[in-house]
């Protein structure tokens, strides 16, 4: 009877909308009883992980949960539950399996084993599909079985791959062992050296180093490979910054971790994720200095980087003179890049309107606008702030 449900769905999937007739059913509290019901009934658990205050969570909760489509194929191969992961039962569900990102999406079996885990929303056709690999077996417990066992199957090497990523899980070790299966001319192979930057955490290992030093056959460009490196770096120091419980100590134990690693630009990525540091501090004058000595030792005019540092700033700081006084000036060099980006302009216009330029910020907006239109984006954001903007006027 399953078979033919799963089958079922599949044919309809290229059918789903978001009719929202019904929902899934979930079981709120008391996992014990979620426990006892999956095992009377027969069938795996899915756990929604969320947090209340978390935008992809909500988007499961008011669209894809509340899918006719969704809600009829969870509702008969699954007993549901959703828990906050930040109180009550859910604290000590959320130390139990490990959910460090929302939502995180669980199943489980009668025993409360987790068998397979995806992070972020979807899509309600995604979702299905991921009860359907559970449902056939191919979950991310099938996968660390077989990689215990040693299948060295290069398919399943970036299955596996794939199915870790999915779960916001550190891919390091799978990536290592499937490294060591190829010769040295496959391991220059772009899509491989993909799956290291992608996947791989762990950035002092010897195979992170390996990709640093042939990374001229990415095929991409320094820019584009120094910002993939910068997120990995300032996410390896955030990882520090929690292991020494937020401690301005912090930094220098990092500084020591990453010491051996060797890169042209390691001198700029460590003034990177300084002000990075002090930004989850929320040390916002070392902040401000640290973000402008970056821009201005290493003259970053690279309009996406400058785009987001100018951005975050205005949002973190939205009332600080100062700083929107710099969000300004680090905008204007990414504007000299490129005066035509509607993105660029937005940020611009609101840090205009934050600083009291209500004028100017509408007049940038409107530019912003039309270049939007002339490029054929969704014009939807660029309108609803300029609409912010006039009524303020």
């Amino acid at each position: 009877m399953k078979k033919v449900l799963i089958a079922f769905v599949s044919f309809i999937l290229l059918n789903i909308s978001y009719a929202q007739n019904i929902e899934i059913k979930f079981y709120h509290e008391n996992w014990e009883q979620v426990l006892e019901e999956a095992k009377k009934e027969n069938k795996l658990i899915f756990l929604d992980a969320f947090a209340v205050w978390c935008g992809p969570c909500k988007f499961m909760a008011n669209v894809v949960f509340k899918n006719d489509t969704v809600a009829q194929f969870y509702n008969a191969n699954f007993v549901n539950a959703k828990f906050d992961m930040e109180k009550g039962e859910g604290l000590e569900l959320a130390k139990k399996y490990q959910v460090r990102v929302y939502p995180t999406l669980l199943y489980l079996n009668s025993d409360g084993e987790v068998i397979h885990r995806v992070a972020g929303s979807m899509e309600p056709k995604d979702f299905i599909k991921e009860g359907e690999l559970v449902l056939n077996g191919k979950h991310l417990k099938y996968y660390q079985t077989e990689f215990e066992k040693g299948n060295l199957d290069e398919k399943f090497f970036k299955e596996y791959i794939e199915v870790l990523q999915r779960a916001y899980l550190d891919a390091s070790e799978v990536v290592k062992k499937y490294f060591s299966t190829l010769s040295d001319e496959k391991k220059k192979d772009k899509e491989n050296l993909m799956i290291i930057l992608e996947n791989c955490d762990d950035i002092t290992s010897e195979l992170y180093q390996w990709l640093i030093d042939n990374r001229n056959y990415l095929g991409i460009s320094e820019d584009v490979f120094y910002l993939k490196l910068k997120y990995k770096f300032n996410m390896d120091l955030l990882f520090t910054l929690r292991q020494n419980n937020n401690s301005p100590d912090a930094f220098n134990i990092w500084l020591s971790r990453i010491k051996n690693i060797k890169y042209d630009n390691k001198e700029k990525l460590i003034a990177a994720a300084k002000y990075y540091f002090y930004q989850r501090l929320k040390d916002w004058n070392n902040y401000l200095n640290a973000a402008d000595e970056y821009v201005n030792k290493f003259n970053v005019n690279n309009p996406e980087e400058l785009n987001e540092l100018s951005w975050n700033t205005f949002r973190m700081l939205s009332k600080d003179k100062n700083a929107l006084n710099k969000a300004e000036k680090w905008i204007k060099i990414a504007l000299e890049q490129n005066e035509k980006s509607p993105e660029l302009l937005d940020t611009y216009a609101n840090i205009l309107f934050a600083q009291g330029d209500t004028k100017k910020a509408i007049e940038i907006e409107e530019r912003a606008l039309n270049i939007a239109k002339e490029k054929n984006l969704d014009i939807k954001g660029y309108e609803e702030t300029l609409q912010k903007f006039k009524s303020k006027k």
